[in-house]
Parts: structure tokens; C-alpha cells; sequence
């Protein structure tokens, strides 16, 4: 079921909309519910990606970026050797 919401925008932004629904066939409507329904799932994975480094954070699963740069500069040392 969809809900009918209401929201502002500038002249610019609509303008960007109007021509992707007149180049796409498609109403303005339609072009924005995809945007926001896009949007809307782009931010909840990304907040999904956050709360798993702080859970990671939390179990002390992790590296200090003293341990970062020791294996960075391993890895460096590794392909210089190899070539």
C-alpha cells in the first residue's frame, strides 16, 4: 500500500525531475517515489554497513591503525620483492 506525502523542492531540483520524466515517458510522480524508494535503501544499507563495524568495534574485532600500517607496509614490502 502507498502513502500520499508532500514536500518541497527548488525550481532547479524540479527541473531536473520534469526532464527525467518527459525524456523517460513517465510522470513526475513516478520518477520521484523511484528516487526516494532508491535513496531509501541506499541509506538503510549504509546505516546496516555502519552498525556492523560498531558491532565489530563492540566484540573488539578489529585493527589500530598502528596494525593497519605494519600490514599496508608488509604488503608494499611483498609486491617489491616479488617483482
Amino acid at each position: 500500500m502507498s502513502k500520499v506525502v508532500t514536500t518541497r523542492l527548488s525550481e532547479e531540483t524540479l527541473e531536473i525531475v520534469d526532464r527525467l520524466a518527459t525524456a523517460q515517458d513517465r510522470s513526475r510522480a513516478w520518477i520521484l517515489s523511484r528516487m526516494i524508494e532508491e535513496e531509501a535503501r541506499r541509506q538503510a544499507a549504509f546505516e546496516a554497513f555502519i552498525q556492523e563495524g560498531e558491532d565489530d568495534i563492540e566484540r573488539g574485532d578489529f585493527y589500530t591503525q598502528e596494525e593497519m600500517e605494519a600490514w599496508a607496509a608488509s604488503q608494499i614490502d611483498k609486491r617489491k620483492k616479488a617483482a
